[in-house]
């Protein structure tokens, strides 16, 4: 019961969301309004509908996003969602499409290292396994002042793409170099 009365509050906030977007289409608030609305189905993975709501060229997202400040937190949160929906929904392509055509100006490390990651996973599942591991390069290299976590992810989808490459030694010591990190605390 309690799972069913939190997924009705996912779709609650969802609705008080599309309710700000729709009656103040004016607010400096309808572009974090319209991001949180997406965000809200995403957690229910109604994929479709986090595509209807980010993806329409004449809808509330859009619109506020093509008006924010270049590296705006919610048009770039609300790209990199609109690109994993696609991944969700077996479009690869147009994900890489979103994120390819999306300006990188004044973009925080932490969400340019999103980007990055996202990039990787749309290639390795469209099978560009090549164009994966050019974007591996660059997300490691953006991974490098991000904390042990995001080297450690970034770490190991290289492994990963250089395994699918058929770079099974590089692969290995990937996998290695994650786990013997040496800007991670040590124990005993």
């Amino acid at each position: 019961a309690k799972a069913t009365n939190a997924l009705g509050d996912i779709r609650m906030a969802a609705r008080g969301f599309a309710n700000i977007t729709k009656q103040f289409p004016n607010s400096p608030l309808r572009l974090e309004a319209a991001y949180d609305e997406a965000d809200a189905w995403s957690k229910l993975r109604d994929w479709p509908q986090v595509i209807e709501l980010l993806g329409v060229p004449t809808g509330a997202f859009q619109t506020a996003a093509r008006a924010a400040e270049p590296g705006n937190e919610f048009a770039s949160s609300g790209m990199l969602l609109l690109s994993k929906a696609y991944l969700e929904e077996n479009d690869p392509a147009e994900g890489e499409t979103i994120l390819r055509g999306m300006s990188t100006a004044g973009l925080s490390p932490e969400v340019a290292w999103e980007r990055q990651y996202m990039l990787c996973r749309l290639a390795l599942a469209q099978n560009k396994v090549e164009a994966a591991e050019a974007d591996a390069t660059n997300l490691t290299a953006t991974a490098q002042n991000l904390g042990a976590r995001t080297r450690g992810m970034s770490m190991a989808l290289k492994g990963e793409i250089l395994e699918r490459r058929g770079k099974l030694p590089e692969a290995l010591a990937c996998y290695t170099n994650n786990l013997m990190d040496d800007r991670l605390p040590q124990t005993i």
